[in-house]
């Protein structure tokens, strides 16, 4: 009668050791590449009560948060009036409640967030003021005369154009066709 007894507190003391381990991996070891995942949506959801910052070329915003009255409190906006968003979509990409964020919303995502470490500054005030944390506005190199002449020379043919400033290293336009309007997955 012993030997039964044994074997099922073995088994579930082995059991318990797995699922604590499993627990313990989880939630420590692969914590933030779960976090970090572009397709968490809860990274998602969360950020999109925030004032995400915005993607600036020469000054003018082509990409930026717009107030609304949902749930998500900001929706993510391309172009502008003079900007077309499709010869900018390459560059920006999206950021998206279904499909996570790519381009720059993804490559500075951090910053446009207000997440990254080097707004820590920022972070402190915010917290001490009590005001929701905002995005830091990203500068791109894009010159909007080179995009725009990159955009047109391109036409209705598929191909992507890069222009550099050889000297500094600075691309100052990148351009891909066919183009698609990043308003419509965010």
């Amino acid at each position: 009668m012993k030997k039964p007894l044994t074997h099922i507190a073995v088994v579930g003391f082995v059991m318990f050791a797995l699922l604590f381990g499993s627990t313990i991996w989880v939630q420590y070891v692969t914590a933030d590449s779960l976090n970090n995942n572009p397709l968490n949506n809860r990274r998602i959801l969360d950020q999109l009560a925030r004032d995400r910052g915005p993607i600036l070329v020469d000054g003018t915003p082509i990409a930026y948060s717009e107030p609304v009255d949902d749930k998500y409190k900001y929706q993510r906006k391309y172009g502008s009036e003079n900007l077309d968003p499709r010869a900018y979509a390459s560059l920006t990409g999206y950021y998206s409640v279904v499909s996570g964020a790519s381009g720059m919303e993804r490559a500075v995502g951090d910053y446009l967030s207000g997440d990254s470490d080097a707004l820590f500054y920022d972070k402190v005030g915010s917290f001490f003021t009590g005001e929701q944390p905002r995005g830091a506005a990203v500068e791109l190199t894009i010159d909007p005369k080179v995009q725009q002449a990159a955009w047109d020379g391109l036409g209705n043919q598929n191909g992507a154009a890069v222009a550099i400033d050889p000297k500094t290293g600075k691309i100052l336009a990148m351009a891909s066709t066919p183009g698609w309007d990043p308003n419509d997955l965010a």
